[in-house]
């Protein structure tokens, strides 16, 4: 399911462009960068989206993840994300949202409990990053990978 429309990917794709300058280079591999929303002034949209997919999960009762917290993800040709697992706090769990906005001409597929999954534009996929691996292959092309990672505390497993 699109969980956001085609003008909402444009108008995020569009600031992301405009603010690529700054992003972090990603200490964890080449050709990717990170931006953390808490450190700019995000667009609205982008904590809506994010509502809007906790409702669409029914999920009514969480708490904001701020290890890593809410973040655009950004790997260009060649970029990966490494496998890993993700740390959350004594008794909850840390779950993400990842919600791709660029999908790579080829690559860039998530892995997660090692299994190579699809992903289209617009739509997102829920990770249980604290419980299992989950990494990216390569991106293929000019192309880039662009996600928007929202991350959540919940007391169970979801």
């Amino acid at each position: 399911m699109k969980i956001i429309t085609e003008k909402e990917n444009k108008l995020m794709l569009d600031w992301i462009f405009l603010n690529e300058y700054k992003f972090i280079p990603n200490p964890f591999g080449d050709n990717r960068k990170y931006l953390p929303l808490k450190n700019v002034n995000a667009l609205d949209l982008f904590y809506d989206v994010k509502y809007r997919i906790l409702k669409y999960e029914k999920i009514d009762t969480w708490e904001e993840e701020n290890i890593i917290g809410d973040m655009i993800t950004y790997n260009e040709e060649n970029g990966f994300i490494h496998r890993h697992i993700d740390p959350t706090i004594p008794n909850k769990e840390h779950v993400r949202f990842n919600l791709f906005l660029s999908k790579p001409y080829s690559g860039g597929n998530p892995v997660y409990d090692d299994v190579v999954l699809d992903f289209n534009e617009r739509e997102y996929l829920k990770y249980n990053v604290n419980r299992y691996y989950h990494s990216s292959l390569p991106v293929i092309g000019e192309k880039p990978r662009i996600a928007i990672s929202y991350g959540i505390l919940v007391d169970k497993l979801l």
